[in-house]
C-alpha cells in the first residue's frame, strides 16, 4: 500500500511539475507574443517616420534641382545679355562711324553744289 501511495504521490508530483512547466511555457509564449506585437508596431511607426522623412527629403531635392535649373537659366540669360551688349556697342561704334562719313559726304556735296552755282 505504501508503494501505491508513493506511486500516486510521484505521479501527482510529476503531473504538478509538468503542469508548472506547461504553464511557464505558455507564460513565456504569451510574453514573447506581446514583445513581438510591440516590435511590429514599433517597426511600423519607424517605417512611417522614415517614409515621411524620405518624402521631405525628396521634396527638398526637387526644390534644389528646380533652383539649380533656374540658376542655369539665369546664367544663360546673363551670357546672352553680355553678347547683346557687345553687339550693341559694336553697332553703336559703326553707327557713329557712318554718321561721321555721312557728315563728311554731306559737306562734300554742299561744297560741290556751291561750286556749281
Amino acid at each position: 500500500m505504501k508503494k501505491k501511495l508513493m506511486e500516486i504521490n510521484n505521479n501527482k508530483l510529476k503531473k504538478g511539475i509538468l503542469f508548472r512547466y506547461r504553464r511557464n511555457i505558455w507564460s513565456y509564449c504569451g510574453l514573447i507574443s506581446i514583445v513581438v506585437v510591440f516590435l511590429v508596431f514599433y517597426n511600423h511607426a519607424k517605417i512611417k517616420e522614415y517614409k515621411n522623412k524620405q518624402t521631405k527629403l525628396d521634396s527638398v531635392l526637387a526644390k534644389q534641382d528646380s533652383i539649380k535649373h533656374e540658376k542655369d537659366k539665369v546664367l544663360k540669360l546673363q551670357k546672352m545679355n553680355q553678347l547683346l551688349e557687345k553687339q550693341a556697342d559694336t553697332l553703336s561704334s559703326q553707327l557713329s562711324i557712318l554718321d561721321k562719313d555721312l557728315k563728311t559726304l554731306n559737306g562734300v556735296l554742299k561744297s560741290t553744289i556751291i561750286k556749281e552755282k
